[in-house]
């Protein structure tokens, strides 16, 4: 599946309702300082991104509560492995360096 195919979003909480809503997570990617989470897509995506605009989604709240967390997880895991990463060059300049 290419990208383009992949709904994309870095908004935690709209995340958690397209989880919840049963929409397939593909993956959970860095996109600068923010965790990118990409979504499958599918005839439920656009109409709970809809209904959530709209303040109109209803869902069981433990169960948002249980994907926010377990998505919350998954982007410090990222940031962790970024954190590992770093380094400072010799002119004081954080840096990253590529895992290959």
């Amino acid at each position: 599946m290419s990208i383009d195919a992949l709904y994309q979003t870095d908004d935690l909480y709209l995340a958690s309702a397209l989880v919840n809503a049963g929409v397939k997570l593909m993956g959970t990617v860095q996109h600068g300082d923010r965790g990118v989470f990409q979504f499958e897509q599918c005839s439920t995506l656009h109409g709970v991104i809809s209904r959530w605009y709209e303040r109109d989604l209803v869902q069981n709240v433990r169960d948002y509560v249980k994907a926010w967390v377990d998505l919350k997880r998954r982007v410090s895991q990222i940031d962790s492995g970024l954190q590992n990463q770093r380094t400072v060059d010799h002119a004081g300049v954080q840096v990253f360096r590529k895992r290959i």
